[in-house]
């Protein structure tokens, strides 16, 4: 019994299978709070663009009669 386990374990330590796919895992990690990030930093200049247009759309149909 002891030797089946001796030959277990040491298949386990010698396996690299799961610690590619625990990288992979953690490298994608990274690109999605790299992702997140820049997206948090263009929110608010995309809101603001995004209001004025609204604004100004609304100004120019209140002018025009459309509205």
């Amino acid at each position: 019994m002891r030797v089946i386990i001796q030959t277990f374990l040491a298949k386990l330590f010698t396996d690299a299978r799961g610690a590619t796919a625990i990288e992979y895992g953690l490298i994608l990690c990274l690109i999605a709070l790299a992702t997140i990030s820049a997206l948090r930093g263009i929110a608010d200049p995309t809101n603001g663009f995004l209001a004025t247009v609204e604004a100004k759309s609304e100004d120019a149909l209140a002018r025009s009669g459309i509205r």
